[in-house]
């Protein structure tokens, strides 16, 4: 018997490559406490923002538009903030990851909260990428 994926539908280890360098760069982000405008690498940008959008998607009344890959995407999303802190304010926490991950393609130097964001996001795609 084969197996079939649903199209848009990727497992936790499809995300490891962007998981990776996410890691990467914003450990150079949060130690610099800047954003420049090549601080992430545009595919790797653009699928972090994907992905986090794909997750939004799931905490929202509305129906998402690929339901089975935005479930997915919550499902992983969650299980990695909920090993981070055990936050049971799970969507909350996703939610400022998808806004500040929507906003970092804007060079900004990092002030007060963005701050705590960006070093709790690191600590995510470093968990995304090892486990």
């Amino acid at each position: 018997m084969s197996q079939t994926t649903n199209i848009g539908v990727h497992e936790r280890g499809y995300y490891r490559f962007m998981a990776t360098v996410m890691e990467e760069k914003l450990t150079s982000v949060f130690i610099n406490r800047e954003i420049k405008y090549d601080s992430f690498p545009p595919g790797i940008l653009t699928d972090a923002q994907v992905f986090f959008a794909s997750v939004l998607e799931s905490t929202r009344e509305k129906v998402p538009q690929n339901p089975l890959a935005s479930i997915n995407d919550y499902l992983i999303a969650r299980e990695i903030v909920k090993g981070m802190n055990g936050s049971e304010e799970c969507n909350k926490t996703l939610k400022e990851f998808g806004d500040f991950v929507a906003s970092l393609g804007k060079s900004r130097h990092l002030v007060g909260q963005e701050i705590q964001i960006a070093r709790h996001l690191l600590h995510f795609f470093e968990l995304f990428a090892t486990e």
